[in-house]
């Protein structure tokens, strides 16, 4: 998984905060790490994950 691109964006879910482009890199072992921080709250990441072909979108919202 280390070769994948990943697009995402995180939204907050009331529409009281702009969306957040968030860049993701990858740190090993099929794990990746956001350069952006969110701010404190509720937010919906959503996930465009892309390797060779493959495309997954994902969905998953974060607690406060």
């Amino acid at each position: 998984l280390s070769d994948a691109r990943i697009a995402a964006v995180a939204e907050h879910p009331l529409g009281l905060e702009a969306d957040i482009p968030l860049h993701f890199r990858s740190v090993g072992d099929g794990r990746f790490l956001s350069a952006e921080s969110l701010p404190a709250g509720r937010w919906r990441l959503k996930l465009d994950i892309r390797k060779q072909d493959q495309r997954s979108r994902f969905m998953k919202d974060l607690p406060a």
